[in-house]
């Protein structure tokens, strides 16, 4: 959209007072379930910089209208959120997190979405942190997650195999858009989708996963079944150890598995593999099916394979060089093959782990701006990556302070090509506490917080 437009129909709906209402939400049991259930279409919820939202009464977040739920501008920590409200030992149900009804859309920025099941001693852990209820003809236009982080759970994150469907003789649900991406998984179980036979409608329009990474994941990772005319796109996303047994699983599985042969537009792509003693990285039927610029690897041993229709194009079978992957740490190490061998130019796999990242020469790829990201993870502890991005080249310092505004330490100080790029912070030398960091490059400055915990 041209931007002169874009700022037209902003400043004509602020006039008009049709701007959807931006709520902040306080912490707490029940606070976050109480905006919820009084949303109106088109609400934006603010979530407290690194506050706790829980849930001890209902065992879900009822979604009946277009919501976003998100991190307040500027939050230097996730907002966390937990359900604890089915007791431990109380039975087979398990709460979800968001059940989205007929008329509902969900986007979420910026949460830590926490499914309890690392300590299940006083309540039952999450059961699927997205789950549609048995309406018939249910119809969801979009389902955005950016910049989460889902983590403990032995359910789905989305969960669309929900076979009560066809047994209750309904259609649904179908998703017209799925957006997955800047976001971590880790202890969860799949993004999902099943069609019914005879359901001609299929599950979803549009699936994209970008920039994402997942770990530790049980079972099958991304596993679309039968879907006629679905678009699925997977792009830029690093999984390590998928596939494998975590919590209740007694086999491996693919990490990303494709059913039937009725599909849109699917490709896998500029993503990185790596996993212990995998079925298989990829496995379709369609002829179409597009596996391209990704990297493979089994630190485990064995060999990986893709069980594809189509012969996979331009894959590196290599170490990736990770930094620390067994404490969750992807960045990858100077020298790593999969440094610009992405079909963009770009690195392979999840485009936050890409250390100094990759010098772009195609001006259609630069940055539109300059920009400061939050730093991840946060909190940390010891070390941090801060991301940033210049649209022209030149001296940029990157510079960390205390609370006490004192510098401690000193990432950058030289010219820097328009890019992307990333910095790493080691802080074992420093005290846990609040810390900021600036950068200035040429005439632009910005500044953000993190914690260091230890």
């Amino acid at each position: 959209m041209n931007k002169r437009y874009r700022f037209t129909v902003v400043a004509v709906l602020v006039m008009a007072g049709c701007l959807a209402a931006q709520t902040p939400v306080a912490p707490g049991d029940g606070t976050l379930k109480a905006a919820v259930d009084a949303a109106a279409a088109g609400d934006v919820l603010e979530l407290e910089d690194g506050g706790e939202y829980t849930e001890s009464a209902d065992p879900a977040y009822q979604i009946t209208v277009p919501l976003t739920i998100k991190a307040a501008d500027g939050a230097a920590t996730r907002p966390v959120l937990k359900m604890m409200s089915i007791p431990s030992g109380t039975g087979p149900d398990k709460p979800n997190f968001f059940i989205l009804h007929q008329g509902s859309s969900l986007t979420i920025k910026g949460l830590d979405l926490d499914g309890g099941e690392s300590d299940t001693t006083t309540h039952r852990s999450v059961g699927d942190f997205i789950f549609f209820p048995l309406e018939g003809d249910l119809v969801i236009p979009n389902i955005t997650i950016d910049d989460c982080y889902f983590h403990d759970a032995t359910n789905r994150i989305i969960n669309g195999f929900n076979g009560d469907f066809p047994d209750a003789g309904l259609i649904g649900p179908f998703t017209e858009t799925v957006v997955v991406k800047n976001s971590m998984f880790r202890h969860v179980d799949k993004i999902g989708w099943r069609n019914p036979a005879g359901d001609e409608r299929g599950r979803f329009n549009d699936l994209t996963i970008e920039n994402c990474t997942f770990w530790d994941i049980p079972d099958y990772t991304i596993q679309l079944r039968e879907v006629p005319g679905g678009n699925v796109l997977i792009n830029h996303v690093t999984f390590y150890n998928c596939g494998n047994q975590i919590f209740t699983n007694s086999s491996n599985d693919d990490v990303i598995r494709f059913y039937g042969l009725d599909w849109g537009t699917t490709a896998v792509k500029n993503c990185i593999f790596a996993m212990w003693s995998p079925d298989n990285a990829v496995r379709g039927d369609q002829p179409d099916l597009v596996i391209t610029n990704c990297l493979l690897t089994t630190p485990g041993g064995g060999p990986w394979r893709v069980d594809a229709a189509v012969v996979p194009a331009n894959i590196v079978e290599a170490d990736p060089l990770f930094a620390d992957p067994a404490n969750g740490d992807f960045t990858l190490g100077a020298g790593s093959p999969a440094l610009g061998a992405a079909d963009d130019g770009q690195a392979i796999g999840d485009l936050r782990w890409a250390g100094g990242g990759t010098a772009v020469e195609d001006e259609s790829l630069l940055p539109e701006g300059f920009s400061l990201e939050q730093n991840y993870p946060n909190p940390f502890n010891p070390v941090t990556y801060i991301s940033y991005s210049l649209d022209k080249a030149s001296h940029t310092t990157l510079t960390i302070y205390n609370v006490m505004g004192q510098p401690v330490r000193t990432l950058v100080n030289e010219r820097v090509e328009a890019g992307v790029h990333e910095a790493a912070f080691d802080a074992s030398s420093l005290e846990s506490g609040i810390y900021y960091y600036q950068i200035q490059s040429g005439e632009n400055t910005a500044m953000k917080k993190m914690v260091l915990m230890k």
